[in-house]
């Protein structure tokens, strides 16, 4: 149970529809909820505020890391590459925002 809410161990994570199949996202270990929580973050910073700093630095993260993006990704479980094909796609207008 994650602090007297239990009804968010039943919902899925945001970001289930990038899992890499081992395991879901979010959930298990205190480290992969600690980075899908951060990966979750940097998509805050991106959307509700890309011209602050925490915004540009999230934006790159986000869009061009060639590292860490997808060390984090693994670790929450996350496909990384199919994660960013999407975001890709949303900044290129294929996608609408609304379906990140």
């Amino acid at each position: 149970m994650l602090s007297g809410y239990p009804m968010l161990d039943f919902l899925p994570h945001p970001l289930e529809n990038f899992s890499a199949g081992r395991g879901p996202v979010g959930k298990g270990t205190k480290t992969r909820i600690m980075f899908a929580h951060i990966i979750i973050q940097a998509l805050n910073d991106h959307v509700w505020t890309p011209e602050s700093r925490d915004g540009v630095v999230a934006t790159k993260f986000l869009l061009e890391d060639a590292e860490d993006f997808f060390w984090m990704c693994e670790l929450a479980g996350i496909d990384g590459e199919k994660f960013r094909a999407h975001l890709k796609r949303i900044e290129s207008g294929d996608i609408p925002p609304e379906l990140l």
